[in-house]
């Protein structure tokens, strides 16, 4: 009787197992670009000028998320100080909004150029691909999800004392 019990008990256990398995989330995978380039079956000179458009937007976009990461850490910094100067918290806040708008324009603008070096029949596949890049938000080339939750850690703490939970007692 226990060794039925303990049997049935493994056989539930890998069933439920391979049921959250295949329940899970497929993951995006980044064979999406490399799919396409294959598509468009580049010369040799359209290779060079998309792997350029995408070398300086890489480039531009490294040296403003640094940027943006730089801001967030004086935000963080500004918020844990004593008095908070909300200027200068404002102000770091529509530089990143105007950072992240830089962003965009930029990879819009990476996926003009190389519109713009493609025949048509290339046209038409590049068209098919980007046809829903408004729905896929950020990252469309690069095969990541936008981000979610709390872009500015740490912005519950712009509340006033009163109007924070208190801390717990550590003594």
């Amino acid at each position: 009787m226990k060794h039925k019990l303990f049997t049935l008990s493994i056989i539930f256990l890998l069933f439920a197992g391979l049921i959250s398995i295949n329940a899970q989330p497929k993951k995006a995978t980044k064979d999406g670009p490399k799919r396409l380039i294959e598509q468009l079956q580049l010369t040799d000179a359209q290779q060079a000028k998309f792997d350029q458009y995408q070398y300086e937007n890489q480039k531009q976009l490294i040296e403003l998320k640094a940027e943006i990461q730089k801001n967030r850490l004086e935000i963080k910094h500004l918020m844990d100080s004593e008095k908070l100067d909300e200027t200068k918290i404002m102000d770091l806040v529509k530089a990143n909004g105007n950072l992240e708008n830089t962003i965009k324009e930029s990879r819009v603008k990476m996926m003009l150029n190389i519109y713009n070096i493609l025949d048509d029949s290339q046209k038409d596949i590049w068209k098919d691909h980007i046809k829903h890049f408004g729905d896929r938000g950020p990252g469309m080339m690069t095969g990541k999800k936008p981000m979610m939750g709390n872009r500015f850690p740490g912005i519950d703490r712009m509340r006033s004392p009163m109007q924070r939970a208190p801390e717990p007692d550590t003594n």
